[in-house]
């Protein structure tokens, strides 16, 4: 284990909700945190040894040994962009995404590019030209190119496919979640206690998270199951089969009937930051499948234990639900300008997976800080994109080219995480502390 994961684990850095600014203008001394808002010119010449690099700048994550350095790099490359104010952590009452796009339709599994991928001719094709074979292969997409260190990967979903839904036997290539007619660790199949425990829901959650801490989870925060992100229809790319998709085929007690799946616990597990720095390459390929095996032990551990309490749940990985909604709606993150979640903790490099469940809990609030306002200011995703997949200018769409990034992946022979790896929020060493998010030794508040 590194050492940034060792602190993490051991609950050295959590993140607080402050009511003053925490760092404000994209630079404050490293000694100390700034509690109002101040613009580069106004800001002290004189640093002291102890503050040396103290200046750095919020859109690129440069650190530098004096102001004039700053101020300079600033005028050059930055100049007329708004600086960012009071980007503290926050509880809000509804999710910034809104602020983005107001009216969302349940989305069909079947017409995401992965699902198309197994199933829309045209598209096919297209991946068939990518790859640069003559034929065009039965399954998804990873039927179409040979990933380089196949062996590396496949020991990575090992457990998610060998498992996941070991009824399949060898249709299940892992990656999808839950399939109907499966089960194992990600089957809806498994018995529920019949003796209820009652439980206040402030109590339950707080044993729910702990548990989930327990049993692997890098980050989780609960809300109620909003309908709009529940799959109109699911589709199954291991199996080709597609239908309505709802919750009330999900197991139950006898005793209980009329299940009403009213929450969702939404889990995140870190992506390695060393690996992900090697984007795009086969070890991008194989930590997405160490990830993917990961969430799925996981999210089956948790919705067993609430079983155990008595209380139906289901386990939940890129199956049923969009998982980036859900995680901004537990209060996880925000969406960012390549359509993925970041984190206070760790930027955009995590993997989600999700359990819902009828046990009473309390709700997670969204949080806040500034990432809507970074995003709009900060297009490195957008500049790292090799296809151009991600768009540059205002961020006021959350539109992503989906098919040309699949297409890329197929030309490639790996998975490419540069808009994850160029994200400055998602290295380790970005100066969190500078948006509320301090030590625990320095603050005992938390949301976790």
């Amino acid at each position: 284990m590194n050492e940034e994961k060792k602190d993490k684990k051991e609950g050295n850095y959590k993140p607080v909700f402050w009511g003053s600014a925490a760092f404000l203008a994209g630079f404050a001394a490293s000694s100390e945190i700034v509690n109002q808002f101040i613009f580069p010119q106004e800001v002290k010449e004189e640093i002291s040894e102890k503050e040396e690099l103290a200046y750095y700048c919020p859109y690129e994550g440069i650190r530098f040994t004096s102001f004039e350095n700053f101020r300079a790099h600033y005028q050059q490359q930055h100049k007329g962009k708004q600086l960012i104010k009071d980007p503290e952590i926050k509880e809000v009452e509804k999710p910034r995404y809104e602020d983005i796009q107001t009216s969302f339709d349940r989305n069909n599994q079947k017409k995401t590019v992965l699902s198309r991928s197994h199933w829309d001719e045209d598209f096919r094709e297209e991946l068939k030209n990518a790859a640069g074979i003559n034929y065009k292969p039965d399954g998804d997409w990873m039927s179409f190119t040979e990933f380089k260190k196949e062996e590396e990967r496949e020991g990575g979903i090992f457990t998610d496919k060998k498992t996941g839904n070991w009824a399949l036997k060898n249709k299940y290539n892992g990656y999808e979640g839950h399939i109907r007619d499966g089960s194992g660790l990600w089957g809806w199949s498994d018995t529920t206690n019949e003796q209820k425990i009652k439980i206040d829901p402030a109590i339950a959650s707080g044993n729910v998270k702990r548990m989930a801490e327990l049993y692997g989870a890098d980050l989780v925060g609960i809300t109620e199951l909003d309908s709009k992100w529940i799959y109109s229809n699911y589709y199954e790319r291991s199996t080709g089969d597609s239908g309505e998709l709802s919750l009330d085929g999900a197991p139950t007690p006898e005793s209980q009937t009329n299940i009403s799946y009213d929450y969702a616990i939404v889990m995140a597990v870190e992506m390695d930051w060393e690996i992900i720095k090697t984007s795009p390459s086969w070890e991008i390929t194989t930590e997405t499948a160490i990830s993917h095996s990961e969430i799925a032990k996981l999210s089956a551990r948790l919705a067993e234990f609430i079983r155990g309490l008595g209380y139906a749940a289901v386990p939940s990985g890129n199956d049923t639900t969009q998982s980036i909604p859900l995680a901004i709606d537990a209060g996880l993150g925000q969406i960012g300008r390549h359509g993925l979640l970041i984190t206070p903790e760790f930027g955009a490099r995590q993997r989600i997976c999700k359990v819902y469940t009828n046990l009473p809990l309390e709700q997670d609030k969204p949080i806040d800080f500034g990432m809507q306002e970074y995003c709009e200011n900060c297009q490195k995703c957008a500049e790292a994109c090799p296809v151009n997949a991600i768009d540059e200018g205002s961020f006021d769409s959350l539109d992503i080219d989906s098919e040309a990034c699949l297409l890329s992946w197929v030309e490639r022979g790996t998975r490419c995480a540069n808009c994850i790896k160029e994200c400055p929020w998602s290295n380790p060493q970005f100066e969190r502390e500078n948006y509320g998010y301090i030590s625990n030794e320095e603050n005992s508040g938390g949301t976790n």
